[in-house]
């Protein structure tokens, strides 16, 4: 393959190096055998050897002085046995697997990288299958492989502070009110209201309706999460 790859760029590029359709050559002597002076003569560039033509080409051309600078710099090939092989890509994929759900920016400071070099592994990792990623509300999150859809919107559900308050209050309460849940988090009841319709989407909470209240409390399957 790299072999076809250098051989496009010269054909690419002969065209471009090669500005003079003539050479001029002399002799290496002062006068010539027979003693008269040597007169400079001009030679076809279709005449001149073709390992000159060649050396030209290799020593001018742009294109492969940039891809000899890659050589020497060392380049390696991404497969799925040299994925791991970048230190930094591994540890983004370790971190992915102790923060299921965890978006770009979330990763970038955990790790404390770039956010464009994060972005570039991540994109590795996805295109070997290694992790997946889901978009929440304007975020991208990433996850390991194996999640279900129904695991991920959960965990999406309880991704902020708020939500993972309201979690725990209701694990320790069997159910509670918006209004309730408003005053123990000290913010408004319709700021409340919308970190529960969050963790209603995600399946996390389900709501009962007793008269004219509300009361909000865990599912089944988040108990059991919980308990495990």
């Amino acid at each position: 393959m790299r072999i076809l790859l250098i051989l496009l760029l010269l054909l690419i590029c002969i065209p471009a190096q090669v500005m003079a359709t003539r050479y001029q050559v002399s002799s290496a002597y002062d006068d010539l055998p027979d003693g008269h002076p040597g007169c400079p003569s001009r030679v076809d560039l279709i005449e001149l050897p073709l390992w000159l033509i060649l050396s030209q080409i290799v020593l001018l051309n742009p294109f492969l002085l940039f891809l000899k600078a890659i050589v020497a710099l060392g380049y390696r090939r991404i497969d799925r046995s040299t994925l791991f092989d970048s230190q930094p890509r591994k540890e983004i994929f370790d971190f992915i697997r102790n923060h299921p759900g965890i978006h770009l920016r979330g990763i970038a400071s955990g790790i404390g990288m770039e956010l464009g070099t994060v972005r570039h592994h991540l994109d590795q990792l996805a295109r070997f299958g290694k992790i997946s990623k889901e978009q929440d509300d304007g975020f991208s999150r990433y996850y390991p492989m194996g999640y279900s859809s129904e695991e991920k919107q959960m965990m999406n559900a309880a991704a902020s502070p708020a939500c993972k308050e309201i979690v725990a209050m209701l694990c320790k309460n069997k159910s509670l009110t918006r209004l309730e849940i408003g005053c123990r988090l000290e913010i408004s009841a319709q700021a409340a209201g919308w970190h529960l319709s969050r963790l209603l989407r995600g399946g996390v909470i389900t709501v009962e309706r007793t008269g004219r209240t509300l009361k909000y409390h865990l599912n089944d399957a988040t108990l059991l999460q919980g308990s495990q």
